[in-house]
């Protein structure tokens, strides 16, 4: 799975001035999470903190690639979007559609977004590593980036 030059293009042209607005030191192209209509693809920025560096979280559709936050999820939305294993449409606003099998009736503000911050959030904390020595405790007891940290070898990889 890769992105097309075009989606490439006006991803790299979006995450400038997300970069800007924000006032993030980097962003970094997080994945693309396929849907039946349009695609999403989710992009990062690291936010500075008094312990540890937290990531805040933008996506975008291939038809609209511009990038905009994902919203905070409530315990309401992680336990709806659980049951759910269809399909993503593609379309952030569209009503989630049950199929049948949980009763969102009372769920006026759930939406695809929240379905979709729910699988980010999921995945981001699966598949989060970070190699031993790629960050350091600065004497202040902040975690930064070790800029001495040049990767694994081929043997330690």
């Amino acid at each position: 799975l890769t992105l097309t030059l075009e989606e490439r293009c006006a991803l790299e042209i979006s995450v400038v001035q997300r970069q800007n607005d924000e006032g993030f030191s980097e962003m970094k192209f997080w994945g693309k999470i396929l849907g039946t209509q349009a695609d999403y693809i989710i992009a990062y920025g690291l936010l500075d903190s008094v312990d540890f560096p937290r990531k805040k979280f933008f996506f975008c559709t291939t038809t609209n690639i511009v990038l905009q936050q994902l919203p905070d999820i409530t315990d309401d939305h992680r336990g709806k979007s659980a049951a759910l294993t269809n399909r993503f449409s593609g379309d952030p606003s569209a009503p989630i559609e049950t199929d049948g099998e949980v009763d969102f009736s009372d769920a006026e503000g759930f939406r695809e977004l929240h379905r979709l911050a729910y699988v980010v959030e999921m995945i981001d904390h699966d598949t989060s590593v970070i190699p031993c020595g790629a960050y350091i405790v600065q004497a202040s007891h902040r975690v930064v980036r070790n800029r001495a940290y040049e990767g694994l070898s081929h043997a330690q990889a």
